[in-house]
Order: structure tokens, then sequence, then C-alpha cells
């Protein structure tokens, strides 16, 4: 593709591609500076000319690049909420019209599969977790502190200006070209709609009055501190005192919904505003209810029970309790590599059927052995330079064992908090009986012998996760196969512990209820993961838990747990 040089008037120039027939007018691109940083070159359709605004764009930039470039080379930055703001940080001029300005590149944990930012109106949406929801908008208010001290506002803050991150309680600010001087009550009735709808799942924030009235959905038990700052928020003309600052609901949320110290959350208050419903349906994912074909006559029919909910440890230590919101002076400089392996990671849910496997105790093949923590494992290579990530492409230079242990975790914490434990494990023949045609088909082709299975269960004994991990000659032939059978109904083998929590899923051979499958191809390695309930429930409400489960086993999965830096 073609390639353009920009001059910023950091001195800095930066290497824009062009996409075929494009003109580069009114867009955003990718680009990189001399020293190989990729960063996003905004272009204007209009060069603007306003002096006034030119001058403040170069204010912010001042701030920007002090802060980028810090976190840059900071191990931890990501815990900044000062690095939380997607900063200009570098101007582009033409003819002293402002043409465009430079910025960072989002990070990967905020964008969706297809490339786009994960934006707040999605976490609406979703319906995460109360704890999680109190998370994300604490660290929220965090970035608006920031602003606030530096007399900045965004201006023209909306649901489609923050992203979120599904792992943990994070948030980014984007969209920050336009930051200005603040003026007036600035960002905070945006900033007060976000936090009424993050908090109560609504879909809109009240609308502005006057006088005193009930606000809806906000229910009476809560913490009257926070109760008068929406009051003042959405009242039809300011209060003296004006509408309520982001300190204010940074210590107001923290006050309603952290202990004193600050270190946990408290469990009565997040049960005032823990609201679940049915998830919306993800682009990757598809819910699928259905019937295994008994491989025994006369197999009982499970009745349906309801699902029981793992409860989320509600006294896990909040994210933002304890959070730097500046960059330090001074630091190492660390190389950042992770939003780039992250970027990498293609996760598109495997659509279709799972079948389950009976535990035989006549074939070894399928059996699992019984997990001990006190079992062995590998201890990482010392490695001079740091590991090359790039050797898990090729058969030839893997050299990671083809093992439990050296591919999947003994435990793994999904997004909801809740931890599940490696209950059994092995490594099997690549064709198994429960697998559809159409998988014993390609598999096949791909000359895939073997497969390491695990099975995994919470700590309450109510969710199975099982996993298969498959590995291939390269990282090519893997997406080729990853690409190939994404869009068809597959059926893929679940494993059961041999004893035990989990056992009953396959030692009843029956007909199951409500899953969720995901699956993801990293490098020279595909994984598969099939989440359930225990007591094989039909109940779709609770979906958002396997998913959870399910999409966190397959990232967490692979060599990365052999070869640890």
């Amino acid at each position: 593709m073609p390639q353009v040089s920009v001059t910023g008037e950091s001195g800095e120039v930066y290497e824009v591609t062009l996409e075929s027939g494009g003109d580069g007018q009114g867009s955003s691109r990718r680009c990189r500076d001399r020293a190989g940083r990729e960063r996003v070159y905004k272009q204007y359709g209009a060069p603007l000319i306003d002096r006034n605004l030119i001058g403040s764009a170069a204010r912010t930039v001042l701030f920007g690049r002090e802060i980028v470039l810090a976190a840059e080379q900071q191990a931890g930055s990501e815990e900044w909420a000062a690095a939380s703001i997607n900063w200009p940080i570098d101007l582009v001029l033409r003819e002293q019209a402002l043409a465009g300005v430079i910025t960072p590149v989002l990070p990967a944990e905020f964008l969706r599969p297809d490339g786009m930012p994960l934006t707040f109106d999605q976490l609406v949406i979703e319906r995460p977790a109360a704890y999680f929801r109190v998370g994300v908008l604490i660290r929220i208010c965090d970035i608006f502190v920031v602003l606030d001290e530096r007399g900045l506002a965004h201006g023209g803050l909306t649901e489609h200006n923050l992203a979120w991150n599904r792992s943990q309680p994070h948030a980014h600010l984007i969209d920050c070209d336009g930051l200005r001087p603040a003026q007036g009550d600035g960002d905070r009735l945006a900033l007060a709609g976000l936090i009424y709808r993050g908090l109560f799942l609504s879909q809109a924030a009240p609308k502005v009055a006057t006088g005193e009235r009930q606000l809806p959905g906000i229910p009476v038990e809560l913490d009257p501190a926070l109760r008068s700052l929406f009051a003042r928020a959405f009242a039809g003309s300011p209060a003296p005192h004006g509408r309520p600052s982001a300190g204010e609901w940074l210590a107001g949320l923290q006050a309603a919904f952290l202990t004193p110290d600050r270190a946990a959350y408290r469990p009565d208050a997040l049960a005032l505003i823990d609201r679940p419903g049915p998830p919306a349906d993800d682009e990757a994912t598809v819910v699928a209810s259905i019937s295994l074909t008994k491989e025994t006559a006369g197999s009982p029919v499970l009745e349906t029970v309801p699902a029981r909910t793992p409860p989320a440890p509600l006294l896990a230590t909040p994210f933002a309790a304890g959070r730097p919101a500046h960059p330090p002076t001074s630091g190492t400089k660390v190389a950042g590599i992770l939003a780039a392996i992250v970027a990498c990671l293609g996760v598109i849910a495997l659509i279709g059927y799972a079948a389950l496997r009976t535990n035989d105790p006549n074939d070894s093949t399928d059996a699992f052995t019984s997990y001990s923590s006190s079992s062995s494992s590998y201890t990482p290579p010392v490695t001079t330079p740091p590991f090359d990530w790039n050797t898990l492409d090729t058969a030839a230079g893997d050299k990671t064992p083809f093992t439990t242990d050296a591919l999947l975790p003994q435990s793994f914490t999904d997004a909801k908090q809740v931890k599940y434990t490696l209950r059994g494990g092995g490594v099997h023949d690549c064709i198994t009986s429960g697998m559809s045609r159409n998988v014993k088909s390609i598999l096949t082709s791909h000359q895939c012998t073997q497969l390491v299975s695990g099975s995994y269960v919470d700590t309450s004994d109510q969710i199975l996760v099982s996993i298969d991990v498959f590995a291939f000659a390269t990282a090519d032939e893997a997406s080729g196969l990853y690409n190939a059978i994404k869009d068809q109904d597959q059926d893929w083998t679940v494993w059961c512990p041999k004893t035990g929590a989990g056992a009953s899923v396959c030692d009843n051979n029956a007909g199951w209820g409500t899953y969720r499958a995901w699956g993801l191809q990293n490098h020279r390695y595909l994984y598969e993961s099939t989440a359930m309930y225990i007591n094989l429930t039909r109940d779709k409400s609770i979906t958002d838990w396997l998913d959870a489960a399910a999409s966190a086993l397959d990232k967490q999965a692979g060599p990365a747990n052999y070869w640890k830096n």
C-alpha cells in the first residue's frame, strides 16, 4: 500500500499507510514514528483555522506528550488514570491551519473482535455484575479527576467516548483531540448520566427537571450521600454549589460501595444495584440448547433444575483502591509488548454443538486422572535475550511440551471473579468418538494426531468448563483450519473429571441444556472451550456466567503457561 510522510510540530516524522483507493481525507489511519512506535493519524476533512482552538490543542499536546511518553517507558503504567486518556501527542499543521493530530493506539483490551472500541453503551447492554460496573465507574471518575486537575473538559462526552475492558474493570477515554479548557459545569452533566446508567442499567439518563422528584430506578436504600449527588446532578438549574465534580462522584462511589479502608466491596450495597438480566447476543457467540444422542439405550432424561449462580467474590480488592492516578517522575525503561500480543488474538466463538464423552475406565486414552496440586510442573527456562514468542509459530521452533502441565493453567479466574481449578486432564488421540464428522474430517486433513484436554470446576462446584487444545505444524495451518470451520455446526468432545463434582455430567450420559462454546487460535495452537452448569439446567438467563468461564479459559490456556518471562 502507498505511504505518505507527515511531520508533526514536535519535529517527529510519521509514515502513514494509505488504504487502497483512499484519499486520506477526514479519516484516522495507523502510522509509525521514526522509532517504529505505532500511532494513529487523525486527519481532518477541513483543516481548523480558529487560532484559539489551535492554541488549546497545542497546550493539550504538552500534557499528552509528558504522560504518554512516560507511560510507554514505565512498567505498570496501565494503572495510571492519566494514561487512560487517549491524549493527542502531536499536531500536524499546514499553512498555519490544523490538518490533524497524532494520538496513541487504543490498547487492544479495549477493542471488540472487529477492531472497533468496546464502548460504554455495550456495558449497559451486557449487564456485568454490580461490583464490576462500580469498578469501571470509579475508574471513569479517576480519569475525569485528571482532566479537572488540568482545567480540561472533553466537551463531547457520550457513551461512545468511553471504552471498557471485559476482563477487568478498566476504562479508557477516547476521541480526545477536542480536549479544551473547562468552562462552567464542563462534562459534569454527561458524567452524571453515565454514572446513573452504569449503576442502574438504564438505557438513558434522567431528564433534567425542576423541583424535587424521585429519580427513576434509584433504590430508596441507596447511600443518602450518593442520592444527594444524583439530585444535584439532574436538578433543573444547578444548585448554588453546582453539579457534582468528578472528585465528588469518586468519593461518593467509594463511600457507598467500598469498605472504609477501600480494600473490598460492600456486598450489602452492591445487592441494591445487582440486577441480573438476559445479556445481549455478542457478535461472536451463539447460545444453543441441544439434546445429546445417547450412546446406550434407556438413559434417563434429567429434569430441568433452576441454575445456581456462582457468587462473585465481593471481598476481592477493588481495582480502583490504591491505584496511582499520575505517572511517577522517574522510572526504568521497560518495553511494553502485552498490547501487541493481545491484538493478535482473534477471539471468535465456535458456533454449534458440543458432544459429551463418557469416561470409559477400560479406555486409557479417554479417562482423566485426578489432578493434584503437588504434581510435577515445568520450570521456565532462563532466556537471554527474552523469549521469542515467534518460535511458537512452527513445530520446528516450538519447544513447548505437549502436556496438560505445560499448556493449561492450574486455575483461572474469569471476568466475573469466579475461580476455577483443574480437576482432570491428559493427552488423547486427536480424533474422538464424540466429535462430529466435519470436525473429524478437518482435523484428519491437517494431520492432527493428539489433543490435550482439561476439565475445570468452579469453587462452588456448579459450573464445568472443558477445553480441547490442538497443535499444528504452523500458525498459518492453525489459522486456516480455524477459518474453515468457524461458521459450521460442530460437535467437540467435552471432558469430565473422573470423580467428584462434574463427573455426573458424563456419568449421566443424558441430554443436556444451556451451554456456551468459545474458540480461539493463537500461534500454532487452536483452543475450544465449553462451559455448562453441572445440573444441566436449560435456564438461558445464566449464559453470561458460562460465557465468562469459557472465554477466560481459552485466553489463559496455551504455551505462555510454560514459557513465563
